[in-house]
């Protein structure tokens, strides 16, 4: 298979150019011939990782002059506003000329365009529409016109937008062979906004690059519990995780140790509330890392962290959680009753997952990690997570690609 890829962000500097690496590695693993053209944005992660295998199928396209231009200006909202959209205009132009160049010696069978940022599908829409006859596959990973996201990301799916970014999406999804989604709940929500295009729509879940050496990665020797997270919070607050935590170290319930470990950029209110009440010893908050440095992180702790923010439906896949199962570490997720993560652990198993609007539900799910430190470390039982994994596994995501082309191909 002969694949092209646009991506608005460069590899591994994102939690979405992550994923879209990832998908670039397991193409290429298995023998496929995969392009990605990608957008020179400002990295927020620093990193080399795979950038040796990755790079030589890549063309990074930067503006760098604009670039340093907009940067100088980033504290003038207006004026950086319209520059970043000149910039993303340029690159939609200069990706779909580099790629006319790339078909004059491979003519691909697919291309495979992402978001975020939204402009990702333009030069895949301009390549299509100009009759190129590969076929097209637009993978959407969040819900727009964003205004139509769930509370309180935006209005919900009957929520008001801009004409034009709402003729954008429609635009997309039916010129495009194929759409894909992250879980089946986010492509359900697509669906509410947008009827009659069920027929080609399919899930495509993020993938997992296993590591080889090894399965089982230990995290601390003794009868602790490192619970790390990886990630901004934003909505997504830890708050109730950390009262949670508070009252049962008052209440001296907990019988063993546990410490956190939060990865990322970390809003003050989060230091504050863990100073004033004097937790300071258990929480290690750390900023932000590169990707090579997360993925040791991983290795050294016991259980990781999934936070969502209290919404009626959880349709998101939060991308950190095949980072977290690539070195099959089993998952505390703090997240809607009726959403994917519970989906998820409910049916595989994998780890265990709280209501994130209950501080006794995150209490509850604190004590039973706490209590069964030999399972957790042993990934026994609820905590073991080979079928979790089989679900986001190379094969599994490679064979799904496979189908979903040779549904192209039939419609």
């Amino acid at each position: 298979m002969r694949v092209l890829i646009f991506s608005p962000e460069k590899p591994y500097t994102g939690a979405e150019s992550i994923v879209t690496a990832k998908l670039m590695r397991a193409m290429l693993n298995h023998g496929w011939e995969v392009e990605m053209i990608y957008h020179e944005t400002e990295m927020m992660y620093s990193t080399d990782y795979d950038v040796h295998s990755i790079k030589k199928h890549s063309y990074g396209i930067e503006n760098k002059k604009l670039k340093d231009f907009i940067l100088r200006r980033k504290g003038k909202s207006l004026i950086f506003k319209k520059l970043t959209s000149l910039d993303s205009f340029l690159w939609v132009l200069r990706s779909y000329r580099l790629a006319l160049k790339l078909r004059k010696r491979k003519n691909f069978d697919l291309v495979i365009s992402r978001i975020m940022p939204q402009y990702g599908h333009l030069p895949a829409l301009l390549f299509k529409l100009t009759g190129r006859k590969s076929k097209w596959i637009a993978n959407w990973s969040d819900p727009l016109p964003r205004a139509k996201s769930p509370e309180p990301y935006g209005q919900g799916p009957g929520a008001k937008t801009r004409v034009l970014e709402l003729l954008y999406v429609q635009l997309v999804v039916k010129t495009a062979d194929h759409n894909t989604f992250p879980s089946e709940r986010l492509m359900e929500y697509y669906w509410r906004y947008l009827p009659g295009v069920k027929s080609k729509c399919s899930v495509l879940p993020h993938v997992i690059i296993e590591k080889t050496d090894g399965h089982v990665w230990p995290g601390t020797s003794d009868d602790s519990i490192t619970l790390t997270h990886l990630g901004g919070f934003g909505l997504r607050s830890p708050v109730k995780l950390i009262v949670a935590y508070k009252k049962l170290k008052d209440q001296k319930l907990l019988p063993g140790e546990i410490y956190f470990r939060f990865i990322g950029p970390i809003d003050e209110y989060i230091f504050q509330l863990i100073e004033q009440n004097n937790i300071t010893s258990d929480f290690s908050l750390e900023g932000v890392k590169s990707y090579e440095e997360t993925l040791e992180i991983i290795r050294q702790s016991d259980m990781m962290l999934v936070v969502e923010a209290p919404i009626n439906e959880g349709i998101f896949l939060p991308s950190k959680v095949v980072d977290y199962l690539q070195y099959s570490k089993p998952i505390l997720a703090i997240s809607p009753r009726n959403g994917v993560m519970n989906d998820l652990i409910a049916h595989y198993g994998g780890g265990i997952v709280a209501d994130c609007t209950s501080i006794e539900d995150i209490s509850n799910a604190l004590l039973r990690i706490n209590g069964e430190v030999s399972l957790l470390k042993g990934s026994k039982g609820i905590y073991n997570t080979e079928k979790l994994k089989s679900k986001f596994s190379e094969e599994t995501i490679v064979e799904n690609i496979k189908e979903i082309y040779k549904k192209c191909n039939l419609s």
